[in-house]
């Protein structure tokens, strides 16, 4: 599954996804606008859920 979620991810999705994974306690996804933030995190919920872990997501958006 890990595979079939991250195929389309560039380099730098890649690098933050096996951040996120390998976090301790939590992770932080932050960047520009447009860097793919939400296709990351997209596909970490994809990878979580097909390893049969939950993942727990706390969402603030920053009024621009």
């Amino acid at each position: 599954m890990y595979v079939d979620a991250t195929s389309y991810l560039n380099p730098s999705q890649l690098a933050a996804m096996a951040r996120v994974l390998s976090a301790r306690d939590y992770a932080l996804v932050l960047g520009m606008p447009g860097t793919g933030k939400t296709t990351v995190i997209a596909a970490l919920i994809r990878t979580l859920v097909g390893t049969g872990k939950m993942p727990y997501l706390h969402l603030t958006l920053i009024p621009q």
